[in-house]
């Protein structure tokens, strides 16, 4: 499905973003052994993210009553640019603590589910690898 209010640049960055965060999954590769705690995330750019996933769910439905699919292309590209601010700034697999990458990581999670999740309402399938 083609959508015309979505610019293929877009789609196809949050695809790469989903592929990103699926590779660093690969490369830590070990099982959470500590349960993630959101107060370990104080980097703004952590919370930032945080903040923008937490937004899904209002944006998908008021894309959906609007019919207006560009405003879950433009969310999406958001959460990519706030992904990668944070993965910039903010080591995953080489955090300091234990409970921070395992904050950390948990993020990642929430942020490929949300990306994939999304991409999928578009009709968009995602890729494990680029």
């Amino acid at each position: 499905m083609r959508l015309g209010q979505c610019s293929d640049q877009n789609w196809l960055g949050d695809q790469d973003t989903y592929a990103r965060i699926q590779s660093i999954f690969r490369e830590g590769g070990e099982a959470f052994r500590e349960v993630p705690q959101w107060s370990e995330l104080k980097e703004s750019s952590e919370r930032s993210l945080l903040f923008t996933l937490c937004r899904f769910r209002s944006i998908t439905k008021k894309s959906g009553q609007r019919l207006q699919p560009y405003m879950l292309c433009n969310y999406l590209y958001e959460v990519c640019k706030e992904f990668n601010r944070m993965y910039a700034v903010s080591p995953v697999l080489k955090a300091e603590t234990p409970g921070l990458k395992a904050a950390r990581l948990e993020l990642l999670r929430a942020t490929a589910l949300i990306l994939q999740s999304g991409l999928s309402l578009l009709g968009i399938s995602t890729l494990e690898r680029m």
